[in-house]
C-alpha cells in the first residue's frame, strides 16, 4: 500500500502570470536602453559599455516577444532576470555616483522588484503538486506551500479534475488537479485518506 501520493495541480492563472512575466521583460530591457543611450553620444570611448548593455537587452527584449516559448522555461527566464537585475543595479550604481538621485532610486527599486519576481517566479513556472503523506497534507500554492495535519480534515474527495478538501471547520478548499492514476490507483488513494482520517 501507498504511503505517499503526489497529485499534480493545474493553474489556471499561469497563462496570465506569464503575460505579466513578459511585461517586466519588456519594462526591464526598456530600462536598460534608456540606461546604454547615453553612451551613443560618445560612441568611440563608450562603445564597450554600449554593447554590454544594450546587447543583452536588445537579446532579452527579442526572445522575450517573438520566442515566447523560451521565457516560460524556469531556467531561461531565471537567467534573463539575473541579467536585468545584475544591469539594473549596475545602472543605479552608475547613476548614484553621478549624483542623480531619482534615476539611481528608479534602477535600484526596478533592481529589487526582479530579483523579488526572480523568486516568484521559481514557484509559479514549475509544477505544483498535493502531498498527501501519513503525517499531513502539503499544498503547493504560487507563493507559499500550505500544510494541514489530518486531523483538521473531515474528508477528501475526488471529481473530474477536482479534488476537494473538506475541513472540520466547515470550510471547504477546491483544487483543480491533472489526475495521473494508473488503474486502481485512484481507489488506493481514497482509501488511504479515509484511514488517515480516522487516525
Amino acid at each position: 500500500m501507498h504511503k505517499q501520493f503526489h497529485i499534480k495541480l493545474l493553474n489556471d492563472k499561469l497563462p496570465r502570470y506569464l503575460m505579466q512575466s513578459r511585461a517586466m521583460h519588456i519594462m526591464a530591457c526598456i530600462l536598460l536602453i534608456i540606461y546604454a543611450f547615453p553612451y551613443m553620444a560618445d560612441f568611440s570611448e563608450n562603445w564597450m559599455m554600449l554593447l554590454g548593455v544594450s546587447l543583452p537587452a536588445i537579446t532579452i527584449l527579442a526572445v522575450t516577444l517573438f520566442k515566447k516559448s523560451l521565457v516560460r522555461d524556469i531556467n531561461n527566464n531565471r537567467v534573463f532576470r539575473i541579467l536585468e537585475g545584475g544591469f539594473l543595479m549596475m545602472g543605479s550604481m552608475h547613476y548614484l555616483q553621478a549624483d542623480k538621485y531619482l534615476p539611481a532610486i528608479v534602477f535600484g527599486m526596478s533592481a529589487l522588484f526582479i530579483l523579488f519576481l526572480l523568486w516568484m517566479e521559481g514557484r509559479i513556472l514549475q509544477d505544483q503538486y498535493i502531498v498527501f503523506d501519513q503525517s499531513q497534507i502539503e499544498v503547493e500554492l504560487p507563493l507559499a506551500t500550505r500544510k494541514y495535519a489530518w486531523s483538521e480534515i473531515q474528508a477528501v474527495m475526488i471529481r473530474n479534475e477536482f479534488l476537494t478538501l473538506s475541513y472540520k471547520d466547515s470550510t471547504i478548499q477546491q483544487l483543480k488537479i491533472q489526475p495521473e492514476f494508473v488503474e486502481n490507483e485512484e481507489g488506493d488513494f481514497l482509501f488511504f485518506c479515509q484511514d488517515r482520517i480516522k487516525v
